[in-house]
Order: C-alpha cells, then structure tokens, then sequence
C-alpha cells in the first residue's frame, strides 16, 4: 500500500532533483571546451544521471496524485498517460545531452582536426534530437499538468490558485515551444523546470496533508 504522504516525498524529492540538475547544467558549448581541453565531462554526466534518477519518483508522485484525484478519475488518468509519455521524452532527451553528447565531444577532442567534421555534424543531429525530444516532453508535460489542475478544480481541499497555476504553466510552456518562441536551451527549458517545479511542490504540499492512503 503507497500512501499519500509517501507519494507527496516521492514528487518533493523528485522536483528538487530536476532543480539541481538545471541549476548546475552545463551548456553544449561549455562541454565541447571541456573536452577539448582534456576533461571528462563528469559534471555534464552526473547531472543528467541525477535526472533520470529523478523520473522515477516522478512518476511514483504523480501515481499517487492521480489516485487521489477521485472526483474526475477520467482526466486524471488521462494526464498520467500524457505524463508517462512525456518522461520517455524526457528521458531520451537526457540520454542525448548527458550521454551521447558528451561521448561525441569527448571523440572530437581525440580526433585529428581534418577528421573533426563529421563528429561535429553528429554532435549537432544530437542536438537536434535533444530539442524535439524536450519539445515533446514540454507539450505532452504541459498537457497533463492542465488535466491535472482541472481534476484538482473538483476537489474541496485545493487550495484556489494552485489549479490556476497548473494551466497557466502548461499553456505557457506548451504554447511558448509549439509556436518556436520558447527556446529549449538550458535556460529556456530551466525556466520550464522551474514553473513545472512550483507547480509540483504545491501539489505534493496539497498531496501530503491530505493523508488516505490507498492500494497501489
């Protein structure tokens, strides 16, 4: 049996580590010069190792959100679908940046220079393929946290601008990517991260005061 409690420390932890990551996240930029002059790269592995650690308790938290929200269960369950899709997103997109990327500068900075372009033509579809997969993630991520504000809509205990908050950050974020004017680099997708993230704490602060457990 998971409880709501446990379900709200899943999400805390889970969001404070998605801070973490973006506050020490290195730019693309910044790797490549670090491989160039020798380095491993091991602050650009460790932070998205920390991420894909965190996606876990995501999903736990949001499990236990989704299970509480009885009032409209249909569009609860809707949104943790979209979300589950959205932390694949996710998760393909920090293998990309913090796996592959940093494994193609580390092989530019052993290459000879006459040799260098095609890594670097690799190093940039990476790139790309980190941008679309973070694209989904913003779009299907925003998706399910509007379903699931207007779930907490029906619930008495809710705070009144918590679900207001939720479509606020999910529209803007989606419609902000979609429409190309939301640039998903380490800054534009921190500022995601760091709305997503107030979100989320304020769920998991409504979660956990409002104790039922039930059966996973």
């Amino acid at each position: 049996m998971i409880t709501s409690r446990f379900a709200a420390r899943a999400l805390v932890v889970g969001t404070i580590g998605l801070f973490v990551t973006m506050g020490l996240h290195p730019t693309g930029a910044e790797a490549l010069a670090n491989a160039e002059s020798g380095g491993l790269n091991l602050l650009a592995r460790g932070v998205h190792a920390l991420a894909i650690a965190m996606m876990p308790l995501l999903l736990v938290g949001f499990f236990g959100v989704t299970r509480r929200l009885k009032a409209r269960p249909g569009l609860s369950a809707c949104a943790f679908a979209a979300w589950g899709l959205a932390l694949v997103s996710v998760l393909m997109a920090a293998i990309m940046s913090g796996l592959v990327a940093p494994a193609v500068a580390d092989r530019i900075a052993a290459t000879a220079a006459a040799e260098r372009d095609d890594l670097l033509r690799l190093l940039r579809f990476t790139g790309t393929l980190n941008q679309a997969f973070a694209a989904v993630y913003v779009a299907l991520g925003g998706a399910a946290i509007v379903a699931w504000s207007l779930a907490l809509r029906a619930e008495r205990t809710v705070p009144r601008l918590l679900p207001w908050l939720g479509v606020l950050v999910g529209v803007a974020a989606a419609v902000g990517t979609l429409s190309g004017r939301l640039a998903l680099d380490v800054m534009g997708f921190g500022a995601v991260v760091l709305g997503q993230g107030v979100w989320m704490l304020g769920v998991a602060w409504w979660l956990g005061r409002s104790a039922p457990s039930f059966e996973a």
